[in-house]
């Protein structure tokens, strides 16, 4: 999966959440410290603004390193592409709500699943579908699945890029779209939040998957050791996804 928004700005979280992250002045060759990637907001699970970094996802992650005496460190917001690479390169410790994929498997430790989401092309039910050779698509980046998306051009729509989800929502809203490639859940919170009652969106039954978001811990990380302590964290205490605006 891509993401997008690239900032130059280091978050830190808003005072009111008691187990937020941090930044930390540690020496990365010392077990003390974690430095953990992030996605723009992916809401309800987490969102950021300019000086806040925050939400149950941040607050879960925050509490079990902290049990651990490990400090969590949030470094500026990168899309997925280039969260990897830090990771790669040893300047990313965790990343925090990694997508699930076998070759990502093979290269890191998945801790979780944390979540998991349904993702494909997302209508209007009130407008029923429309045939997908006379559809306009708008893919939404954060959530784009090339070889779905090869599957969907071949049906001959027209296929468009978007940036944010409130974006896709309000063409939703607006008709401009005939489908949102895109994660329903968020979408749907985002299509609440212009004044729409839950459970107006369905996703076409041609294209439906689930993927699961884990911890992505880089096993070249000097906190390595901890990773069956990590693990064991999860067991005694799953994440809890937050209630979604679905009925």
């Amino acid at each position: 999966m891509q993401v997008r928004f690239l900032y130059l700005v280091h978050y830190i979280v808003a005072a009111v959440f008691a187990a937020s992250f941090t930044a930390a002045a540690s020496s990365k060759d010392t077990c003390k410290v974690a430095r953990i990637g992030v996605f723009p907001s992916w809401p309800p699970h987490y969102v950021h603004t300019k000086s806040s970094f925050e939400g149950p996802l941040v607050d879960y992650v925050s509490q079990m390193l902290q049990s651990l005496d490990i400090e969590a460190q949030a470094l500026p917001v990168k899309p997925a592409g280039r969260l990897l690479r830090d990771m790669e390169n040893g300047d990313v410790d965790i990343i925090l709500a990694g997508l699930y994929s076998k070759e990502r498997a093979q290269m890191y430790h998945l801790s979780g699943p944390l979540f998991s989401n349904t993702y494909g092309l997302i209508y209007r039910k009130d407008l029923g579908l429309v045939p997908l050779s006379e559809a306009s698509i708008l893919t939404f980046v954060l959530y784009r699945d090339r070889p779905v998306m090869e599957k969907i051009k071949a049906k001959g729509p027209t296929i468009i890029e978007i940036e944010t989800l409130k974006q896709a929502a309000q063409l939703l809203e607006d008709r401009r779209a005939d489908y949102i490639y895109s994660n329903l859940e968020n979408m749907e919170m985002d299509y609440v939040n212009l004044g729409n009652p839950p459970g107006q969106l369905g996703v076409h039954p041609e294209f439906i998957t689930k993927n699961s978001a884990h911890m992505t811990i880089n096993r070249k990380w000097a906190c390595a050791d901890k990773i069956p302590e990590i693990d064991a964290y999860f067991d005694r205490t799953p994440y809890v996804n937050p209630a979604l605006v679905r009925q």
